[in-house]
């Protein structure tokens, strides 16, 4: 398999836990690298939560707006009409 090489500056306890699992293995530390990066690659990231909804602004008279009249789309639509 051809690829590109790179250079990576591991954390020193980083580097010995790695190297002790890939003996752990009983693989190279570079087919552990490799397993460890593609398994990543394929999990869903984590931490990332729905959409936050703005909260309401509090205001009274004729320009008050709900969010939903906030969005790009209706301020075009009312700067257009």
């Amino acid at each position: 398999m051809h690829g590109m090489r790179t250079s990576i500056d591991f954390p020193d306890p980083l580097m010995h836990a790695l190297k002790a699992q890939a003996l752990e293995k009983g693989v190279s530390l570079r087919a552990l690298l490799l397993e460890l990066i593609e398994k990543g690659l394929r999990q869903e990231p984590s931490g990332v939560s729905a959409p936050v909804q703005p909260p309401s602004l509090m205001a009274n008279g004729p320009l008050a707006m709900s969010a939903d009249e906030l969005s790009n789309a209706a301020l075009f639509a009312r700067l257009d009409g």
